[in-house]
């Protein structure tokens, strides 16, 4: 018989890691699970797993998110890292989870959002989610290189950077991630992640960006770009430039665009319980984003 209870993280992680391992193939990094559900500055993680005989076989994740407009915060959980034994699959733990999750931990949050790929999609439709209206589209571009004169770039560390919250906010009525020190010290302390300051004239532009490869080229990927809007543009062909890097791949929420650009689909962003009425002023970076939430 499958019975269902939160999860205990003094005793639970061990088993979580060896179910995730049957879906990753040895490749899930414990400490990983520890960064992003224990270390996230908006909170612990909530959790449900499915136990057969006290064999945990499913567990789903709920972990903590905050949006901000003005004074106003908005609760969020997004629904991560789940995972149902093989043998046990087909037989609606899934669903169960989920559906026993978001009654449970009803108190926790204002709305509940989540970025399913294709095969999961149908699933959430199904159980009453609702597609993001205004969603961002995945851009690549082949950028120009950018002169260099009265422009300096600096590297920086996590726990170098100050944001100013002005700089970062969005407008236009989104609710948005308020990127404090916390959150990028903790966002963005993987390895992976580089953050670069860009002065331009009196402005200072900062760019948290990630190399990847597409087509068999390298590309430049922006997860968050801070600072006047004016000198984005700017910013990113210079990065670009310094990097070596002839193509960025960005979300078309940035305002900035370059005219050798084309679409790569939508991003998929579904949210449920939205007892504010702020899903479609949601704003998204490439950040929020990241597969690696």
């Amino acid at each position: 018989m499958i019975v269902h209870r939160e999860i205990d993280y003094s005793s639970d992680i061990k088993a979580i890691k060896e179910l995730l391992n049957s879906k990753f193939e040895g490749d899930f990094d414990q400490s990983h699970f520890i960064w992003k559900h224990l270390d996230n500055p908006f909170g612990k993680s909530l959790g449900l797993v499915a136990l057969d005989g006290g064999k945990i076989v499913g567990v789903r994740m709920f972990m903590k998110w905050q949006f901000k407009k003005g004074n106003d915060t908005v609760f969020a959980l997004r629904p991560v890292d789940t995972i149902t034994h093989p043998d046990y699959r087909g037989r609606g733990i899934f669903k169960v989870l989920t559906l026993k999750g978001l009654k449970k931990f009803r108190k926790e949050y204002d709305i509940i959002f989540n970025t399913p790929n294709q095969n999961s999609l149908p699933g959430y439709l199904k159980m009453g989610w609702k597609l993001l209206d205004k969603r961002p589209h995945y851009k690549l571009a082949y950028v120009i290189s950018s002169k260099k004169r009265k422009i300096s770039l600096e590297c920086l560390r996590p726990n170098d950077v100050s944001i100013n919250e002005k700089d970062a906010d969005p407008g236009k009525g989104y609710y948005w991630t308020v990127p404090s020190m916390d959150f990028i010290t903790w966002r963005y302390a993987h390895y992976i992640y580089k953050i670069a300051k860009i002065g331009i004239k009196e402005h200072e532009v900062h760019v948290i960006f990630r190399k990847g490869c597409k087509y068999g080229r390298a590309i430049l990927i922006i997860e968050e770009i801070f600072g006047n809007e004016e000198y984005f543009k700017k910013a990113v062909r210079l990065l670009a430039s310094t990097m070596r890097v002839r193509l960025v791949y960005y979300l078309s929420s940035n305002p900035f665009d370059f005219i050798l650009s084309i679409k790569r689909g939508k991003a998929v962003i579904v949210y449920n319980k939205d007892e504010k009425n702020v899903g479609n002023r949601l704003f998204f970076s490439m950040g929020d984003l990241d597969a690696r939430l």
